[in-house]
């Protein structure tokens, strides 16, 4: 079968031959995935310029034809369409566990410890309101690095860095503690050796569906947040067609056929559902096609687009004097590519060749030094910069003077009231749908986006409500573990350092006999 004149090569497999098949178009010799990636990344900044910038009468052109998502939406769910494709396909082939999770650890951590590197060295100097040395002696300055590059609940600010702005420093950074969750499953599930045979595989995919329609409040990522259920579902499908990659033809009749049924659709009640399936056929069919294949790029440049797009758009946000989100858009791609061509040239492409290249053991390492001399270079540079770059910025900023010394100011700022007051030593309290602790605090104003909640000397990772006089926080298990008294208050940055709020105090009791204890305040920390 010829598209376009030119005939695509089957790859060994079951596929008949001249039968152009999902099987066929997976041969990296028969796509363009490359270029539909960096679209998709350029589709996220075009969303988010309307929101970085936005302007009266400017609507995101998708959002105007579609009303349900918007163009950075629709991109996230094609991004980790591809992911489940990809990932699947490559663990049924190559079934190590192992290999598996250092293929997609070398994927995705080195880039972003360069841009969280980056974002705290770089940018935060740069926009903060704090003095400089006050911006370093925050613990926050710090935990944005950490906690972000854990990969689990994120950190959405620096201090004093866009604290006007309701979106965080980085809010592409939502999508990636997903993206390892789903990993992590594959691996997981992978360990079972239910990938291999595609029943088991069918089996173990249709387990998981059901699982998560019957018992969502065991799957967090459902309930945790509402926004990971599009993606998820976008990843299964993927993984879903890599199971049946034999079998799904890619042929330019059937998607002509596709896209006239999601028209058909488009003013009926199943256009949603509809829409993905037919979205995904045809990215599947036209970035096969000859023209498109033509258009290779020298790298993969589309996570370096996306990780560094939104903080570019913050900066150029806050140097318009009028908001436009086009001249955000135009302004922010062309740089946020270069962004990423770096990332790719100098970080992403040595740190995943080392990664290919090392062995199953340590021995072995010694022997693709000896084997390889000529690319000794970037092999040290892979070994030995990496590692230190993301221990030497923590180790950096500790060593500062006065490190940890929050720089405080008289504040107006008062807590009028919070929830629960008094808590019982290892009793969840204010169960959330993912099974943390949370607690929320009321207070006299309206606070600042990047407000934080404090307790028993912690800053927790905190989220201001809509009405901005109220702001929620998880809190860690290890708090309320034994009986004490836990001080509490709410922080916010300003010009001069850090306001806090008055004291109050979290009554954590032994049983739940003992009689309540009102609030008490306290003299301000």
């Amino acid at each position: 079968m010829t598209l376009f004149g030119k005939p695509l090569r089957p790859p060994a497999g079951r596929s008949a031959p001249g039968r152009v098949s999902v099987s066929t178009v997976l041969a990296r010799e028969n796509n363009n995935f490359d270029l539909l990636r960096l679209l998709a990344a350029s589709a996220v900044i075009l969303g988010h310029s309307y929101a970085l910038s936005p302007l009266a009468g400017f609507m995101d052109p998708v959002q105007r034809v579609l009303h349900f998502n918007y163009s950075g939406g629709v991109a996230v769910d094609l991004f980790f369409f591809l992911s489940g494709l990809l990932v699947m396909d490559s663990i049924r082939r190559n079934p190590s566990v192992p290999q598996f999770v250092l293929a997609r650890a070398a994927r995705v951590l080195p880039g972003l410890i360069f841009c969280l590197g980056v974002t705290c060295l770089l940018v935060g100097p740069l926009y903060t309101t704090l003095h400089l040395g006050d911006y370093f002696r925050q613990p926050a300055t710090l935990s944005y690095y950490y906690i972000n590059l854990a990969l689990t609940n994120l950190q959405w600010r620096l201090p004093g860095v866009f604290a006007s702005s309701p979106w965080g420093l980085n809010g592409s950074l939502w999508t990636l503690p997903l993206e390892v969750r789903l990993y992590l499953a594959v691996a997981g599930l992978g360990l079972l050796r239910v990938w291999g045979p595609r029943p088991a595989a069918l089996a173990a995919l249709g387990s998981l569906v059901l699982f998560g329609w019957f018992w969502p409040a065991h799957v967090p990522y459902f309930l945790g947040n509402p926004d990971y259920l599009p993606p998820t579902l976008s990843f299964m499908a993927g993984a879903l067609a890599a199971i049946n990659k034999d079998r799904i033809p890619i042929r330019g009749d059937l998607a002509c056929g596709v896209a006239a049924v999601a028209t058909t659709l488009v003013w009926w009640n199943y256009f949603i559902p509809a829409f993905y399936p037919c979205l995904f056929y045809l990215v599947l069919y036209l970035f096969q096609t000859k023209i498109l294949r033509k258009l290779r790029l020298p790298g993969d440049y589309s996570y370096g687009v996306y990780i560094y797009g939104f903080v570019i758009q913050q900066c150029v946000a806050s140097q318009q004097r009028t908001p436009n989100p086009h001249w955000n858009l135009l302004v922010s791609l062309p740089l946020a590519l270069g962004a990423g061509m770096v990332s790719w040239h100098l970080i992403e492409r040595p740190a995943m060749t080392l990664f290919k290249r090392l062995p199953a053991t340590a021995v072995a390492f010694v022997q693709l030094l000896r084997s390889d001399r000529q690319d000794y270079p970037r092999t040290i540079l892979c070994c030995v910069a990496l590692p230190l770059a993301a221990l030497c910025l923590p180790l950096s900023i500790k060593l500062l003077p006065h490190y940890g010394q929050t720089i405080t100011v008289a504040s107006d700022l008062m807590i009028t009231g919070f929830g629960p007051d008094v808590v019982y030593a290892g009793q969840t309290f204010n169960r959330q749908p993912n099974g943390e602790a949370a607690i929320w605090v009321q207070v006299s104003r309206p606070l600042a986006p990047d407000a934080l909640i404090s307790l028993g000397g912690l800053p927790l990772p905190s989220t201001v409500n809509p009405d901005g006089k109220t702001i929620t926080a998880l809190v860690p298990r290890k708090l309320y573990t034994t009986a004490h008294a836990l001080p509490l208050y709410v922080s916010e940055p300003s010009d001069q350092g850090i306001a806090i709020s008055n004291q109050m105090v979290l009554l954590v009791q032994n049983t739940a006999s003992t009689n309540a204890v009102t609030r008490t305040p306290a003299a301000k920390p």
